[in-house]
């Protein structure tokens, strides 16, 4: 049975109106097609919109970054969470450790959730080391941008990228990388350096569901795949 880790980034789970009710319901209903019966799931889970102005606010007022990677940790594992509860043949609790992952995962169950694990690690290198701690060689990447630019994308000129060789991710990732809490970046400097040692592909795919099924299947979608 393959296994493929989903990292679901918080802004694709929760938005400025709550949570994206609408989309769990389809994720669940998408992965629980017989089509997809022969894979297991583990789903990383993002901090979101109210994580978002919890650290913008509290950033302002000089609290320690070790204290905003907390609090992050909190807001991903209140997501998972919520986002478990829309799914069917799922772990009930939620791994917060690799420990907790292994232990999930050896019971059998098809879909696991996992929040954050620690401070000074976004939940991208999360699920890169779910990935290598299950043996697992694919991961797909939910967010609202749904691919890998050149450049800061919201600059005149960025060029989306339709395939990349992790070389070439750990690059851009050396460029936006802060190590700071929400500070977006094209995808965590650890986790790129990880990806590349265990030879994990990475599709990066936006909150559209067919997206989703096409990655699932291993067919061309509209993001970028990392691999080689």
């Amino acid at each position: 049975m393959q296994t493929i880790c989903i990292s679901l980034g918080g802004s694709v789970i929760s938005n400025e109106n709550g949570l994206n009710v609408k989309y769990l319901h389809d994720m669940a209903e998408l992965l629980g097609k017989p089509i997809f019966k022969n894979m297991r799931f583990i789903i990383v889970t993002g901090g979101g919109y109210t994580n978002r102005k919890y650290i913008e606010a509290l950033r302002e007022e000089g609290i320690s970054e070790y204290v905003l990677d907390e609090i992050g940790i909190a807001f991903t594992k209140a997501n998972a969470i919520a986002a478990k509860s829309f799914f069917k043949e799922v772990y009930p609790n939620v791994a917060s450790s690799p420990f907790e992952l292994k232990e999930a995962y050896a019971s059998g169950s098809r879909i696991i959730f996992a929040s954050g694990f620690m401070p000074g690690f976004t939940t991208d290198a999360v699920a890169i080391l779910s990935c290598e701690a299950l043996e697992c060689k694919r991961l797909i990447n939910i967010s609202k941008v749904g691919c890998v630019y050149n450049m800061d994308p919201s600059k005149k000129g960025a060029i989306k990228l339709k395939r990349i060789s992790h070389d070439e991710l750990i690059r851009l990732a050396e460029q936006f990388d802060t190590r700071q809490a929400k500070v977006n970046f094209v995808f965590d400097l650890v986790a790129s350096k990880l990806a590349k040692r265990s030879k994990i592909r990475i599709d990066f795919i936006g909150s559209e569901i067919k997206e989703l099924e096409l990655a699932l299947l291993g067919k061309e979608h509209s993001g970028t795949v990392v691999e080689g």
